[in-house]
């Protein structure tokens, strides 16, 4: 009976010692997540987010100002010198010149391309859904003093592959949350892509 209950603390402590060892430092998930989306060159998935049901939609995005945010109600398409804002409901168009010199966070070049070299690991959690979906939680801060009320962020990880599943941001106290589904980095997009040709239809607005 002794021997038994020695075998079977052995498998206890021995599946503890690797379930532990599957659990990365947060310094490495962090270095890992560089690795994998600090030098992408695009970025396209589609999103959703449980505090608002009706945001939702697709996202596309090449370094260089380019992107394109296609939702329910409205269509934003940018090629770096240009954005159209397609509002669907009203056939209506505004154009405007893109603003190089946006240094907020938030904008869809530095939130895609930048915005992991502004922040530093400060914890890392591992989670199970109801679905037993395992995830990897990395909590990050501002590296320097925050910047647009941007309290800190966790985004969840797939620990197979570190592709990210979700971010969360508290924003001046409130929690704005990303889903991700369908990631692909480092595709080609052709460049008329990323420009919205008017029909006759539209109601045209330059701001030009």
């Amino acid at each position: 009976m002794k021997r038994i209950n020695k075998v079977i603390a052995f498998f206890l402590i021995f599946n503890a010692v690797l379930l532990f060892s599957q659990i990365t430092d947060k310094d490495e998930c962090f270095k890992l997540l560089l690795d994998k989306y600090g030098k992408m060159n695009s970025v396209s998935f589609k999103f959703s987010s449980p505090e608002n049901k009706s945001f939702q939609g697709a996202l596309t995005a090449v370094k260089g100002n380019k992107y394109l945010i296609d939702t329910k109600d409205r269509d934003v398409y940018c090629n770096g010198e240009t954005i159209w804002n397609h509002m669907i409901a009203d056939s209506e168009v505004l154009i405007s010149y893109y603003d190089k010199t946006n240094i907020n966070p938030m904008s869809v070049e530095n939130f895609f391309f930048n915005f992991l070299e502004q922040y530093v690991p400060s914890d890392l959690t591992e989670s199970t859904s109801s679905l037993g979906t395992k995830s990897y939680i990395l909590q990050l801060t501002p590296k320097n003093e925050k910047t647009y009320d941007i309290d800190d962020v966790k985004i969840w990880i797939d620990p197979k592959n570190y592709i990210i599943r979700s971010v969360k941001l508290k924003i001046a106290g409130k929690i704005q949350t990303l889903n991700i589904d369908d990631l692909v980095l480092n595709k080609k997009y052709p460049e008329k892509m990323f420009e919205y040709k008017p029909t006759e239809k539209d109601k045209i607005m330059d701001f030009r």
